[in-house]
């Protein structure tokens, strides 16, 4: 299981201390999308805009915007804590753009670009010698977002 995060947002960032997911789900790789061109490349090659939202693959599928959290939140805790009610995609869809604005606007106050904005300054900042770059195996997956 995979989860593509934005490693400069502070929400984001504390999202993923605080659920200690590696420690609750057990194998994940938490990335942190800044650190991982390549990676965010591929998504978006599959349709995943890493700037609207984090991904959640789990290797069967690819979930975002609500899905992702609602998943996550899924994983967390036992039935009884009441957090599996905020697991509902629905509610976490509907509440989802305002929690995306709030990541936008604390980068903008921070002055830290977007994700595709700072890697694309720094693609037209490179030499002119282009990388190598390894081939993406595609995987035939679901697009789940509610």
């Amino acid at each position: 299981m995979r989860i593509l995060y934005d490693g400069a947002c502070p929400f984001c960032s504390a999202y993923v201390r605080y659920s200690r997911l590696k420690a609750r789900i057990g194998e994940i790789d938490l990335v942190d999308a800044r650190q991982a061109p390549d990676l965010v490349s591929a998504y978006a090659a599959d349709g995943y805009a890493i700037d609207d939202s984090f991904i959640v693959d789990d290797g069967r599928r690819v979930l975002v915007h609500g899905a992702a959290m609602a998943f996550i939140h899924g994983q967390l805790a036992p039935r009884w804590t009441g957090l599996p009610l905020l697991a509902d995609p629905r509610l976490l869809d509907a509440v989802y753009p305002a929690l995306r604005s709030m990541r936008n606007g604390a980068l903008r106050l921070f002055g830290v670009p977007l994700i595709t904005a700072a890697q694309e300054s720094l693609q037209a900042g490179a030499e002119t010698e282009e990388p190598a770059i390894e081939p993406v195996e595609k995987r035939t997956r679901r697009r789940e977002a509610t």
